[in-house]
């Protein structure tokens, strides 16, 4: 039998298990964030494809009026009164171009800044992914040590069990 101080004096159960969890669990979270903030881009990329596909579709239809006054225009079937109502309209739809550029810029500004949150959230990811692995590495060497010392004192024990009487 070995002498006390030769016994291996590691503890059976892993010392930084907490730590190896709360940083599974951190993981865990910011996978979930990560999740969310790319629903977020998501929605926000869709809301600017809305919104620019109503500004696009209210400048072809001007277009298309326009062309058609033109055309009017240019045969002379249009009155002074005709004229005097497309500036009325001119005026309106310049107004509606406004309000619809406007909620494409601000379509674009959301998802630029969810953008920029969810690549936060996938380098914070990383970054924790990283501190797990940090811990998990830690815990192999740990085990690896701990498998060699007891093979050691079995080495010691089986030793000392064959040595011959004196």
């Amino acid at each position: 039998m070995l002498p006390h101080a030769m016994r291996s004096t590691r503890p059976s159960t892993y010392p930084l298990a907490t730590l190896a969890k709360l940083r599974r669990d951190k993981v865990d979270e910011a996978a979930r964030l990560l999740s969310t903030a790319t629903c977020e881009l998501e929605r926000r990329v869709a809301e600017r494809t809305r919104a620019e596909r109503r500004r696009d579709d209210l400048e072809r239809e001007v277009e298309g009026v326009q062309r058609v006054e033109r055309d009017a225009l240019d045969r002379g079937d249009l009155s002074a009164a005709d004229l005097a109502r497309a500036d009325a309209w001119g005026s309106r739809v310049a107004g509606e171009r406004d309000v619809l550029a406007a909620d494409a810029e601000r379509a674009r500004t959301a998802e630029q800044q969810a953008l920029d949150r969810r690549d936060a959230t996938c380098v914070d990811l990383r970054s924790r992914r990283a501190e797990a692995r940090s811990v998990d590495v830690h815990r192999e060497r740990w085990e690896e040590r701990a498998r060699n010392d007891a093979e050691k004192c079995e080495e010691v024990e089986s030793a000392e069990a064959w040595r011959p009487p004196r």
